[in-house]
């Protein structure tokens, strides 16, 4: 496979306080990767390290062969609470990353244009406000925000977890579409392990803090997923377990 990102022999503290103890691992291009883990283990803080928000004490984390130093154009997240601009329009918040590339406004336009297309749901609401958006709307907006940064490494924190649970459903099968026409590697972080089960190629299960990696499952179940599948209620049931849910 072709490796678009290492993560080696991690670790980080927050003074005395171990939080992640000798991660590593590795994640293919184009892979869909989830990462579960009970509250408080450091599955944020990991993603905040991927995305060079945070720094770490030992190890190395490579993007495609690089060492990640601090934030780069390599890697976009998606954030929990939408973070979208409210005095922008739904055009003009998925224009400002390619702006702050330095396209012109014609380039960054016709980006934010194909990423309108790309996640369902949006076109249309061009001109709209976030005010006069849903909150399932809103993280359309963030997401196809953060595909017109044209990034190497989608990094998603709990993004369906502020809305209701028929939303929710719709939206990962929505996010399954942007990321079969993108080809788009996908770093999520949840919660929810049916919801990793139903979109990802692997789960990477943490245990409590200090995190350790307790297994990476490869869900090797054809898409669309069907959440009753024997199969798959026996791969969620497995990582309950790992988790001491059960």
């Amino acid at each position: 496979m072709e490796v678009i990102l290492e993560v080696e022999d991690l670790r980080k503290s927050y003074d005395d306080l171990l939080v992640l103890n000798g991660l590593t691992f590795k994640v293919a291009k184009g892979e869909f990767f989830a990462i579960v883990g009970p509250s408080g283990c450091g599955k944020t803080t990991l993603l905040r390290i991927i995305a060079g928000l945070e720094d770490y004490d030992e190890g190395r984390v490579l993007v495609d062969g690089k060492e990640v130093t601090g934030p780069g154009p390599d890697r976009a997240m998606v954030f929990q609470d939408y973070a979208i601009f409210p005095w922008k329009t739904v055009l003009e918040n998925i224009m400002f990353a390619p702006l702050m590339q330095g396209k012109d406004r014609e380039e960054a336009e016709r980006i934010a244009r194909w990423c309108l297309e790309v996640v369902p749901g949006l076109e249309g609401f061009e001109d709209a406000y976030p005010k006069q958006l849903s909150g399932g709307m809103k993280q359309r907006v963030a997401i196809a925000r953060a595909l017109a940064a044209k990034p190497k490494i989608l990094l998603m924190d709990e993004p369906f977890a502020a809305v209701d649970a028929q939303t929710r459903n719709k939206l990962q099968e929505e996010l399954l579409k942007v990321w079969e026409k993108t080809g788009q590697t996908i770093l999520l972080v949840t919660h929810n392990v049916e919801e990793a089960v139903f979109l990802a190629d692997r789960v990477m299960v943490l245990s409590p803090r200090p995190a350790e990696i307790v297994d990476i499952v490869e869900v090797d179940l054809p898409r669309p997923r069907d959440r009753t599948d024997p199969e798959f209620v026996k791969i969620r049931a497995e990582i309950l377990e790992m988790l001491g849910a059960r």
